[in-house]
């Protein structure tokens, strides 16, 4: 039997911890939307372990919505986000290059899904980037490079799974682990309060 069958589930599961001693601790929306992500993705991976790769994707891709939703709860947006939209740029040049190599192995449906797919893992890692862009510190590059790490883990899947790269195949998990505990500490994330307005007598 394969150790991915239980290793990826597992491990994601102690991400799920994670969050879940965050949002005991915080007990914030953003740290509910974390944890649920992180639920869709131990999903996701059960459903990916068994070959069942669309129902996969489909639970990864509710995943990233959460993702989202949480970074979006955390940040208090300013002109200077859309300096995510240079890695963001970067990302999809790369995808842009990789995927008519990748689209000779894919099956009908995988043409579909993967694409889809890889619009909303390319959007997450662009919501984690904006949250350093408005506010940067220590826990928000570590969130920013847990989105842009997580899409590099997808990619590693995709040169494994379609161009049969042995060493992408070995880095799956080494980057797929620690971008899920490097999310899940968003949950420990206290939300900044507003800026006071001094009132003018």
């Amino acid at each position: 039997m394969r150790i991915d069958y239980f290793v990826l589930p597992l491990l994601t599961f102690t991400a799920i911890l994670v969050g879940l001693l965050g949002l005991y601790d915080n007990r914030s929306v953003a740290g509910l939307f974390v944890v649920a992500g992180l639920v869709f993705s131990v999903i996701g991976d059960v459903f990916n372990v068994q070959d069942q790769i669309t129902y996969g994707l489909s639970f990864f891709i509710l995943a990233h919505v959460s993702y989202m939703a949480a970074f979006s709860l955390n940040t208090r947006f300013k002109p200077r986000w859309f300096l995510a939209l240079i890695p963001a740029s970067i990302m999809a040049l790369i995808l842009a290059r990789e995927y008519p190599v990748w689209s000779v192995n894919m099956d009908a449906t995988m043409k579909i899904d993967a694409p889809v797919y890889m619009v909303f893992v390319t959007l997450m890692a662009t919501f984690a980037s904006g949250m350093f862009a408005c506010s940067p510190g220590p826990h928000t590059a570590l969130i920013a490079l847990g989105g842009l790490v997580f899409w590099a883990s997808d990619i590693c899947v995709a040169l494994s799974s379609f161009e049969k790269n042995v060493l992408a195949a070995k880095l799956v998990i080494w980057l797929y682990i620690p971008a899920q505990l490097a999310i899940a500490t968003l949950a420990f994330m206290k939300k900044a309060p507003p800026k006071r307005r001094w009132r003018t007598r």
